[in-house]
């Protein structure tokens, strides 16, 4: 990476490390609400009441309204507390996630990869910019093989006779490049229907959602390798065989 290109992407990268503890604290709201009632809760329904209850625990003179809301899921005072506690952080990191997308915004010059990634359906601008700022230079992979390696997307799993006999390096690569395009792939799956009969048929096989995903993502890579290298625009038909 050139040197006067890594002071944004390690911005960038910075951000996807709030996004990712933003997450892993509202993966902890919905654990904590569905151990709490005993039931198995629609995890979107939740996060969106979540959300609201967000908004009011901002501020700090407003903590009867979030106690409130609060209260509709949980009926012990000290559950509440600790609920406000995480969602006070949930909203503080959606501030500076905020903070950060618009630096970042007038950073990023808009780029041909950028402009390319986008014609993926379920990629936005902050996406395809994380990406592009990520892989650089497509010249620098001498072929997509390369490259979804370079994304940690490769399989790992060394076979003999069909056994297994262990596991490559699997932390070779790029890791927040890994991260974005697993990420990219969950919205790939839900807005395209070629992805997402691909994500069931690995789904089904193995049983396990992150295989699955982590599957899908690595046709997205070589769809993307190709993408970039021929300067077209996505074929998503073409990447899943639709």
């Amino acid at each position: 990476m050139p040197k006067d290109d890594r002071a944004v992407r390690d911005l960038a990268r910075y951000r996807m490390t709030l996004v990712e503890d933003r997450g892993r604290l509202k993966t902890i709201l919905v654990n904590m609400t569905t151990n709490h009632l005993s039931i198995k809760l629609n995890a979107d329904k939740l996060l969106k009441e979540i959300d609201e209850a967000v908004e009011k625990a901002a501020s700090a003179s407003d903590e009867g309204a979030a106690d409130e809301v609060l209260s509709d899921y949980y009926d012990n005072r000290q559950v509440r507390t600790k609920m406000r506690s995480l969602l006070r952080r949930i909203r503080f990191l959606t501030n500076e996630v905020e903070a950060l997308d618009e630096e970042l915004t007038e950073l990023i010059k808009p780029n041909v990869y950028a402009t390319s990634l986008q014609s993926i359906k379920g990629c936005g601008y902050v996406t395809s910019m994380l990406i592009g700022l990520e892989i650089g230079d497509i010249g620098r992979f001498r072929t997509h093989k390369d490259f979804v390696s370079y994304c940690r997307l490769a399989p790992t799993s060394k076979l003999s006779n069909g056994k297994s006999k262990g596991l490559g390096n699997a932390k070779n690569g790029n890791a927040y490049l890994s991260w974005a395009l697993t990420e990219l792939a969950t919205f790939v799956v839900r807005y395209n229907p070629e992805a997402k009969r691909v994500y069931d048929r690995y789904f089904n096989r193995s049983r396990l959602r992150v295989k699955a995903i982590r599957s899908v993502a690595a046709k997205i890579a070589r769809g993307i390798f190709m993408m970039l290298k021929n300067g077209e625009v996505f074929d998503m038909k073409r990447c899943f065989g639709g």
